[in-house]
């Protein structure tokens, strides 16, 4: 099977922040992905194409292995190291409720970084496609919640997916409010 990935930049004609067409060729699979310049940096984007390979490939190979089990792949080798030296912090802001402080530690540990900011942004820290998984994956565990991947590439700090997260069981527990008197009848 041939791979062909095209990335292309816009800032201004994209229609979405994010967009990927796949199509089935005679010769394989094409896909195009077309990404917001203000948004994305080119290197970001090469990323997110190469684990999206590695996890299409992953899935071709093993073909019975669980969807959640993927985000353990390890990534690969073309994929650059994490940078060992600590990212430059701006003020530190300490986590100002349990939400933010179970986000932070889940983040910690992925990124395996003793100290960030509630403020920090995931991807400026290291944090990349298959660490994003992971992340959504840990944190539906810790919430009775939906987090669509796309929530950690627009809510970039831990304040923004605590908010997120916090939403989600406000509207959960108005539901479960609004059915409590109607199952008392």
């Amino acid at each position: 099977m041939k791979e062909q990935f095209i990335a292309r930049d816009t800032k201004d004609t994209a229609e979405f922040d994010l967009d990927l067409t796949l199509e089935e060729t005679s010769t394989g699979i094409e896909g195009l992905l077309v990404y917001r310049t203000d948004l994305f940096e080119a290197a970001t984007i090469t990323k997110m194409v190469d684990s999206f390979l590695t996890v299409l490939e992953t899935i071709t190979t093993n073909p019975n292995q669980r969807i959640a089990e993927l985000i353990l792949i390890s990534e690969p080798p073309n994929l650059p190291i994490k940078n060992a030296a600590s990212p430059i912090f701006r003020d530190f802001v300490a986590p100002h409720n349990p939400i933010e402080e179970v986000v932070l530690a889940i983040w910690k540990e992925i990124l395996e970084l003793e100290q960030i900011s509630t403020q920090d942004n995931f991807f400026e820290l290291g944090g990349h496609s298959s660490q994003a998984l992971e992340v959504i994956y840990k944190l539906q565990s810790a919430f009775p919640v939906e987090l669509p991947l796309v929530y950690i590439f627009e809510k970039t700090t831990v304040v923004q997916l605590a908010e997120s997260i916090q939403y989600q069981l406000n509207s959960l527990k108005v539901c479960s409010e609004d059915l409590s008197p109607q199952m008392r009848a």
